[in-house]
């Protein structure tokens, strides 16, 4: 267990509460705030989201702080990161302002080829979806409907060029190549 993480929760240390609860807000507002305001909430929605996934690490007598098996600062602040962005997005997903929710497939369009046959639609569905989520930030309705378009789930429009299919492509893999 991470030093100062165990001096928290075993030793209860206090000026070590201190400690994590400053690197945690130095990391979470920042994430918050980024995360939240791009999506059009205000500044009380990311001290909310702050304050409720910091209340989510101590739940349980601190089960999830205790769950942290990194053995640095680095990893804890890039463990809190996520943490707060995991948050921020169930909390847009439930309030129904998530982008991504403009990316709906139903199985019965998806036609996978035979190599392929076995494969569980919906849950390779919603696998896509939520690598769209994690992405969702980055993709804008132009590029849910070529990523459609490309993936036979659309027709072509009339009159589109090579060129500009390339470029569909090329912004396509450009915005969602760390996802492969």
């Amino acid at each position: 267990m991470f030093e100062l993480i165990r001096q928290c929760v075993e030793d209860d240390r206090e000026e070590a509460w201190g400690d994590l609860w400053q690197l945690y807000l130095q990391i979470a507002m920042p994430v918050a705030r980024r995360d939240l305001i791009r999506h059009g909430y205000c500044y009380a929605d990311v001290e909310d989201i702050v304050m409720e996934s910091a209340l989510s690490l101590c739940n349980d007598s601190y089960r999830r702080l205790k769950s942290f098996r990194g053995e640095s600062q680095w990893e804890l602040c890039a463990w809190f990161r996520q943490v707060v962005l995991n948050h921020s997005r169930n909390w847009r997903i439930q309030k129904g302002r998530c982008n991504h929710a403009m990316f709906t497939i139903q199985p019965s369009e998806v036609v996978l080829p035979a190599p392929l046959a076995d494969i569980d639609v919906e849950l390779f569905l919603r696998d896509l979806a939520e690598c769209v989520a994690i992405a969702g930030f980055r993709l804008s309705s132009n590029d849910v409907r070529h990523l459609r378009i490309l993936a036979g789930l659309d027709a072509l429009p009339v009159g589109t060029s090579e060129r500009t299919i390339r470029h569909w492509k090329r912004t396509l893999w450009s915005r969602l190549e760390h996802l492969v």
